[in-house]
C-alpha cells in the first residue's frame, strides 16, 4: 500500500534534516509541492528530494524494528501529518514537529498515532565525474523496484499455481491404473474431493495474481508517467522537441510499457522454468516419451528466432509512421486556418494517406508475421499429441508405460509447451516494448536544467542588474551565431530598449536574461553572479516577462493569471488585472475571473490575450522587466493606456523592452540597436534620434527597415 496524500508539512521536516546535514537546499526545491496545496504525493516528496540530493525511501515498518542507527527518520501519523524521529530507546524517543521544538514522548503515545509508514533519509553521492547533466540512469528499475513487494507474491502465487497443475494429471494416472481396475469408488471421491479442493484454490490464486500484476503495473505506471512528464517539463530549451507532435506520440508510446508490465506475457517469465519441471515429470512418469515435446518445443524455438528480426523491423517501422502519423496530424489540425486559406488541404490530405498506407503495410506484416507463431504451435501441441499416442501405444506394450501414465503425460505436454506459446504475444510485446522503451530512455537522458548534481546560489530577491560579457549564442542547428559577442551592462532600475530589425536579436537577448538557453561563449551575469548559479525558477519568479508570441492555457481567466502564483491574493490579482487593463474584459463576463479559455485562448481577441498575458507575467513584484513586442495587437487606444500603466508600476524594477512601436520609448532613457546579432549602438534615447533619425524632436516610428537602412548609409555604426 502507498499512501497518496501526506500533509504538506513534510516538507518543512526534510528542510531540518538537511540544515543538520549541512545540505544545501534552494528555495525553489520544494516550490512545486509547496504550491500544490496541503496535501502532498509520496513521489512527488521522493523526487523533489532526489533533486536535492536527499534519498527518501518509503516503507512500511513497525515502530520497533526502527534501529537507532537508521536515524533520523520520518514518521507518518495517521493523520498525515508527519514528525522527524531523532533518538530512540525502549522507551521513550525524541522527535521533532514541523511546527514545533524537540519534543521527548514514550513509544506508547508514539505507537497510538503512528501509521506504519515512514522515510528513511539519506544523502545522495557524488555524481559521477563522466556523468552527463540531465543524463538519468536507472529510472525503470527504480521505478518496478517500488513494486518488488508485489512481484514477490506473483511469484509466490505463480509456484503455487504451477504445483496444483499436477494434481489433475495425477488424479487421472490413479483413477485409471488403480480405481478403475478394482472399482475402488471410495478411494475415487477421495481423490475427486481432493483435486477439486485444489482446483477451487488454483482459481482463486489466479483472480489474486492477475490483481496482484494490475496493481504492480498501476504502480509503476503512476510513478514512470510522473517521471516523464516532469522530465520534459525540466528540459533544457535546447533540448525542447521542434517536431511536437511526434514528441508527443514518442511519450504516448509509453502506454506500450504500460501493457507489457500488465499483460499476462509477463508471466511467461515465471512459468518457463516450470515448463523444465514438466518434463521433468514427464520423464518420471513416460521415460522417454519426454523427447517428443522436447523436440516439438525446440522447433517452435527455432521458428521464433527465425522470424524474430523482420518482426522487429515491421514493428520499428510502424512505430516511426506512427510518430510521423501524429505529428502530421497535431500540424494539420493547429494550422487548419492557414490550410484553408491556402488551399493546400489535398496537400495534407496526400500525405495523410501516404502514412496510413505505409503503416497498414507495416502493421499487416508484424500480425502475420505473430499470427504464424500462434498457427505453427497449434499445429505442433497437436501433433505432439499424435507422436506421444503413438510412442505411447509401443511403450504400454513393453509394459513400460501404464494407461494412467500416458493420459497424464499427454495432459502434461500441453502444459509444458504452453509458455512456449505465449512466446507469440511475448515476442509482439516485446519488440514493441523495446522500441517504446528506447524512445522514452531517449527522453529520459536529454539534458535538464535543475538536478541532484546542481548547487544554486541561494538569495531572497535579486536587484535587477544584468551584464553580458562577450556573450555568443547559437541556435541548435542554426548555421550562423544569433547573438555575436556581445557586451553591455543594465544597471538595477535602469530603464533600456533594445531595437533592430526582424531577426537580429532581440528576443534571443530576452530568453538569455530568462535563462531559457545558455550562451556557448561569454559569460550572463544577474547582480554580479552568473546566470547559471542561480536556479531557474527563482531567476523567473524574479522577472516579469511578457513574450512576443504568448500562449494562454486551457482553463479560466484566473487560472492563467495565477499560473507563477498559484498562491496570489485578491490584491495580486486586483494589481495585475490593473496592469494588463483587462477590467473590462473581466467586468463584461458574467463569470468574472471564472471565465473560461479554450486552448491557446481561442475564445479572446488578439489584443485580449495579450491583456491577459500581461497580467499573468505581473502576477508577483519582480525586480526586471522583460517585455517583448508587448503592445503588438493593440490599438492605439490601448497602447496609450498600457503606456501609461507601465510607467507607473515599472517604477522600482529594470526595465527592458523591445518594440518597433515609438510609443514604447517613452518609458526607457537609454537605447540598444542590434544588427544581425551585434551591438552597433548604445547610449541614451536623445543620442538614438539623433543618430539614426536626424534629430530629437523627429516623431517617426522606430521600423526595422529604416534603422537598417540608417545602418548601412552610416559608417561610423
Amino acid at each position: 500500500m502507498i499512501m497518496q496524500g501526506i500533509d504538506s508539512s513534510i516538507i518543512n521536516l526534510v528542510k531540518i534534516y538537511a540544515d543538520k546535514r549541512d545540505i544545501h537546499l534552494s528555495p525553489e526545491t520544494f516550490a512545486d509541492l509547496e504550491e500544490s496545496g496541503n496535501n502532498v504525493m509520496v513521489e512527488g516528496v521522493i523526487r523533489a528530494g532526489a533533486k536535492a540530493g536527499i534519498t527518501l525511501h518509503f516503507v512500511k515498518k513497525p515502530l520497533e524494528k526502527v534501529h537507532p542507527l537508521t536515524l533520523p527518520v520520518i514518521l507518518v501519523l495517521k493523520d498525515k501529518t508527519s514528525c522527524l524521529l531523532m533518538e530512540k530507546d525502549s522507551e521513550s524517543a525524541e522527535l521533532i514537529f514541523p511546527d514545533g521544538p524537540l519534543k521527548t514522548l514514550s513509544m506508547d503515545e508514539i505507537s497510538s498515532v503512528y501509521s506504519g509508514f515512514c522515510f528513511f533519509l539519506g544523502k545522495e553521492p557524488q555524481p559521477e565525474p563522466d556523468r552527463q547533466p540531465g543524463e538519468s540512469r536507472g529510472w525503470f528499475i527504480n521505478a518496478v523496484k517500488l513494486s518488488l513487494p508485489i512481484y514477490r507474491d506473483v511469484i509466490i502465487a505463480s509456484i503455487t499455481i504451477n504445483l496444483f497443475v499436477l494434481a489433475v494429471p495425477m488424479f487421472t494416472m490413479n483413477v485409471y491404473d488403480r480405481v478403475v481396475p478394482n472399482f475402488a469408488t471410495e478411494t475415487l471421491w477421495v481423490l475427486a474431493s481432493g483435486v477439486m479442493v485444489v482446483l477451487l484454490f488454483d482459481g482463486l490464486l489466479k483472480f489474486l495474481r492477475v490483481n496482484f500484476i494490475e496493481l504492480a503495473a498501476k504502480k509503476s505506471d503512476m510513478v514512470i508517467s510522473s517521471m516523464i512528464f516532469e522530465k520534459v517539463m525540466d528540459l533544457k530549451m535546447e533540448a525542447a522537441p521542434l517536431n511536437v507532435g511526434g514528441f508527443a506520440s514518442n511519450i504516448k508510446e509509453f502506454d506500450s510499457i504500460k501493457n507489457f508490465l500488465s499483460s499476462s506475457v509477463i508471466l511467461f517469465f515465471i512459468d518457463l522454468p516450470f515448463a523444465l519441471f514438466f518434463l521433468w515429470v514427464i520423464f518420471y512418469v513416460g521415460g522417454a516419451l519426454v523427447f517428443v515435446p522436447m523436440i516439438f518445443m525446440s522447433l517452435l524455438l527455432i521458428y521464433v528466432l527465425i522470424i524474430k528480426k523482420p518482426l522487429f523491423a515491421s514493428i520499428a517501422a510502424s512505430f516511426e509512421e506512427s510518430t510521423r502519423k501524429s505529428a502530421l496530424l497535431i500540424e494539420s489540425v493547429a494550422g487548419l486556418r492557414e490550410i484553408k486559406v491556402l488551399i493546400g488541404s489535398s496537400r495534407f490530405q496526400r500525405q495523410w494517406e501516404a502514412l496510413v498506407a505505409s503503416l497498414a503495410r507495416h502493421g499487416i506484416r508484424s500480425r502475420k508475421l505473430s499470427s504464424s507463431i500462434t498457427i505453427v504451435m497449434g499445429l505442433f501441441i497437436a501433433l505432439d499429441s499424435v507422436f506421444i499416442v503413438i510412442y505411447g501405444v509401443y511403450l504400454i506394450h513393453e509394459g513400460l508405460l501404464s494407461m494412467g501414465g500416458l493420459i497424464a503425460v499427454m495432459i502434461l505436454s500441453s502444459r509444458a509447451i504452453g509458455p512456449m506459446g505465449q512466446v507469440a504475444s511475448l515476442l509482439s510485446s516485446y519488440d514493441q516494448t523495446r522500441v517504446a522503451y528506447d524512445s522514452i530512455r531517449h527522453i529520459m537522458e536529454l539534458p535538464i536544467e535543475t538536478g541532484s548534481e546542481k548547487r544554486f546560489i541561494q538569495k531572497d530577491r535579486l536587484e535587477g542588474g544584468i551584464e553580458f560579457k562577450d556573450v555568443v549564442f547559437t541556435y541548435p542547428g542554426a548555421e550562423k551565431p544569433a547573438l555575436q559577442n556581445i557586451s553591455f551592462t543594465i544597471a538595477p532600475k535602469e530603464r533600456v530598449a533594445i531595437l533592430g530589425a526582424n531577426g537580429s536579436g532581440k528576443s534571443t537577448l530576452h530568453q538569455l536574461i530568462l535563462g531559457l538557453y545558455n550562451a556557448q561563449d561569454g559569460i550572463i551575469l544577474r547582480d554580479g553572479l552568473d546566470i547559471r548559479s542561480l536556479h531557474p525558477r527563482f531567476l523567473r519568479r524574479e522577472t516579469a516577462y511578457v513574450p512576443q508570441d504568448f500562449i494562454l492555457f486551457s482553463g479560466t481567466i484566473g487560472s492563467n493569471l495565477t499560473m507563477k502564483n498559484p498562491a496570489a491574493d485578491d490584491s495580486d490579482l486586483l494589481r495585475a488585472v490593473e496592469i494588463g487593463g483587462i477590467s473590462p474584459l473581466i467586468n463584461s463576463h458574467s463569470l468574472g475571473l471564472n471565465a473560461p479559455v479554450i486552448e491557446k485562448g481561442a475564445n479572446f481577441s488578439g489584443g485580449q490575450r495579450q491583456g491577459i498575458a500581461i497580467a499573468r507575467a505581473f502576477i508577483t513584484p519582480c525586480s526586471m522587466i522583460l517585455l517583448d513586442e508587448p503592445t503588438s495587437h493593440m490599438d492605439g487606444a490601448s497602447e496609450q493606456g498600457f503606456v501609461k500603466r507601465m510607467a507607473e508600476s515599472s517604477k522600482d524594477s529594470t526595465l527592458v523592452v523591445s518594440s518597433h512601436k515609438n510609443a514604447l520609448l517613452s518609458l526607457v532613457d537609454r537605447v540598444i540597436v542590434l544588427h544581425e546579432g551585434r551591438i552597433i549602438f548604445d547610449g541614451i534615447k536623445e543620442k538614438f534620434f539623433e543618430k539614426f533619425f536626424g534629430g530629437p524632436g523627429i516623431k517617426r516610428s522606430v521600423s526595422a527597415s529604416s534603422s537598417k537602412n540608417e545602418v548601412k548609409n552610416n559608417d561610423s555604426l
